[in-house]
Parts: structure tokens; sequence; C-alpha cells
């Protein structure tokens, strides 16, 4: 016989996750549309630099940078072009050095002479070597365009960080020397990484001051 005065088991409520706010789901929603636009303006900056990079032939002074840094990458040494600092040199070595080309150890011009060594007398594809000597700075510009994205932001908010973004992408300058194997494009984007790092660091700059000063570095350690 059932117990009377057994009270009816009573179901436990279910645990439902707290509800999103809106203003969360709104933040997210706008989110997308301005890394789909980040991702469209650098994806047609590397598009443009990669086709001038295969198509452009050396500039001038290419050589003496891919000279230098395929002897900073290959000997460890800095005979070559030493009035510049090797940071930006080492970024082009990162390339030089996937290509692996030879080189004539021995050599003993002037840093005029060890590119065009380099590329015409030693038996390697002076195209490949070259376009592979550009392809880091390539990727380095593009980096940089975050840069500009995420300085701008801070400052003038999304739209004003499109709007830069755009000019950055957009600049013929930028483009033609981001394509090359240079040091224009790092030295500018290194000193706005600076300022950018230096910016942040008024609210910790226990963080940001010692990552805004690390581009100088290399130069302080050439001298």
């Amino acid at each position: 016989m059932r117990d009377l005065w057994t009270a009816p088991a009573v179901p436990r409520p279910l645990s439902l996750p707290p509800p999103v706010p809106p203003e969360a789901v709104r933040r997210t929603g706008r989110r997308w549309p301005v890394l789909l636009l980040v991702v469209l303006l650098l994806g047609q900056m590397a598009l443009a630099m990669v086709t001038a990079a295969v198509r452009q032939t050396p500039t001038i002074d290419e050589p003496v940078y891919v000279g230098a840094a395929a002897e900073y990458v290959h000997e460890h040494r800095l005979r070559h072009n030493p009035e510049h600092p090797p940071l930006g040199k080492l970024v082009i070595g990162a390339g030089v050095a996937l290509a692996d080309p030879h080189i004539d150890s021995s050599f003993t011009g002037d840093q005029g002479r060890v590119g065009r060594q380099l590329l015409y007398e030693s038996g390697n594809d002076p195209w490949r070597l070259t376009l592979w000597a550009r392809l880091p700075v390539i990727a380095l510009t593009l980096l940089f365009g975050l840069v500009v994205f995420a300085f701008a932001r801070e400052l003038a908010g999304p739209v004003g960080a499109l709007a830069a973004l755009a000019l950055y992408c957009f600049s013929p300058d930028v483009i033609a020397h981001g394509s090359l194997a240079t040091l224009d494009v790092p030295a500018a984007g290194f000193v706005l990484t600076s300022a950018w790092l230096a910016w942040r660091a008024r609210r910790r700059p226990g963080l940001y001051v010692p990552l805004a000063g690390w581009r100088w570095a290399p130069h302080w350690l050439q001298r």
C-alpha cells in the first residue's frame, strides 16, 4: 500500500547559462565586417606586391642588401654594408637562406660588388634569389599594416582604423617599396611600431617600454 504521507518528487529546475548581454551580441556582430575588410585590404596589397616582386628586375641598391644579408646568414660577419643596422638585412637574409644560394667566401670586393657577384657571377638564378629575398619584406609590410590598423583604432576607433589601413594598403609608395629587398619599409615600419608601443606604455610601462625599445637594440649592438 502506497505511503500517503510521502510527498511527490519535485523535478529539479534546469540550470541555464546566463543570458548574453545585447551589447556583447552587437559588438560581436560588428567585428566580422571589420575583420573581413582588413583581410580584403591586406589581401589585395599582398597580391600587388607579389606581382611587382615577380616582374621587377633588381634595383640599384638591392644587390648590396642581398649580398650583405647572405654574408650575415651564411658567414656570420658584418664585413659589407656596416653603416646600416642589421635587423632589416636579417629579415632579407631569411629569404636568402631559404633560396640556399652558392656563396663565394673568398670574394674580396666592396659592398657594391658583393651583391652583383652573388646574383650574376656565382651560378645562382638572379630572378629566383631576388624574389626569395623580397618575400620576407612583403610579409613584414603586411604585418606593419596590422600595426597601422591597431594604432589608428586606439586613436580614432574602427572607422578611422579602416580608413588608415586603406590609405596604407593603396599607397603606391608603400606597395612599391614593400615589394623590394631594401630597408625603407622595415625602417619606417619599425619606427611606427615603436611609437605605437610607446603610446601603449602610458598604461602598462613595465610591458611596453622594453618592447618599444627592442627595435633599436640591433643598432646599439652594431655600434
